[in-house]
């Protein structure tokens, strides 16, 4: 009920990204040097599919984040519909793409059920209580986030130190990007860095 509602629910969505997308990030820098040290050799190349894996994921993640119209208005039942249009998806997906192309036909018939889940949801909840949602700071962050963990992915793994020399380095450049290159406006960076200095603001924050 409050006059800023929409500016707060966006800025949410921001700084919820902010979590989800940098999480995925260290995931997906660092997943193979783990797989490296904890696995048996036959396990190792499953760290190719996690982005796949991550991004269906943050869908998920969106999904359960921009379901306000449909809460608000108390049909949840579309939830119900897109869960199970979702396990349509699934099951579909992995018996047509699963003995063809085995994991990697696993991990996108995933992406895809998740992505159809999604949309459904944020279709309706749109429909049923619009939320101009600021969507310029997310894919400018999902877009670095993907370039950055992609040059990890590229880079060659010379040596468990070594490796995650490299990737911490990578970690520290999407970091400084985040930061740098506007993708966040100066408020929200004005806020960040406030959290920062005085992390107790962050519970004022919410309590507010």
């Amino acid at each position: 009920k409050q006059a800023d509602r929409e500016e707060t629910y966006a800025k949410g969505f921001i700084f919820c990204n902010l979590i989800l997308i940098t999480s995925a990030v260290g995931i997906g820098l660092f997943v193979q040097d783990f797989l490296n040290v904890m696995t048996a050799p036959e396990y190792r190349a499953a760290g190719a599919i996690v982005p796949v894996i991550l991004l269906a994921y943050l869908l998920q993640g969106w999904s359960d984040i921009q379901n306000l119209g449909i809460l608000v208005k108390e049909r949840t039942h579309l939830i119900t519909v897109a869960n199970w249009v979702c396990a349509g998806v699934s099951l579909i997906g992995y018996t047509v793409l699963i003995p063809r192309y085995l994991a990697w036909g696993a991990a996108f018939a995933t992406l895809l059920a998740f992505l159809s889940r999604y949309l459904i949801i944020f279709y309706y909840s749109q429909r049923l209580w619009p939320v101009h949602l600021r969507w310029g700071p997310v894919l400018g962050q999902l877009g670095w986030a993907g370039a950055l963990t992609a040059l990890g992915y590229v880079l060659p793994h010379p040596g468990i130190i070594a490796s995650v020399a490299i990737r911490v380095g990578l970690f520290g450049l999407y970091l400084a990007g985040m930061w740098y290159l506007r993708i966040l406006s100066d408020s929200d960076r004005q806020l960040i860095a406030g959290i920062i200095r005085q992390p107790r603001s962050a519970f004022t924050l919410l309590r507010g």
